[in-house]
């Protein structure tokens, strides 16, 4: 009789929220609302705000650095 084992379970592995497509996608979403989040709360009209980010993330050289500044929960990156 075979005893079922999770260990030996391959698909049951977990992996980490920002691996592959959806994990950058989840990343990215984070960051535009949290870019959002700041112009709006600085006193910019919606879309005043939503212009000012996308004018930043097209201007940004290394987006992965557009990335982390504006996906981090560090207010000090902020």
């Amino acid at each position: 009789m075979n005893k079922f084992n999770l260990k030996e379970q391959k698909t049951l592995e977990r992996k980490a929220f920002y691996e592959g497509v959806q994990g950058y996608m989840r990343m990215e979403t984070r960051a535009w609302q949290n870019c959002y989040k700041q112009k709006y709360d600085a006193g910019m009209t919606p879309h005043n705000a939503w212009e000012d980010c996308l004018n930043s993330y097209q201007k940004a050289g290394n987006k992965a650095d557009w990335l982390l500044k504006n996906a981090s929960s560090d207010k000090e990156k902020k």
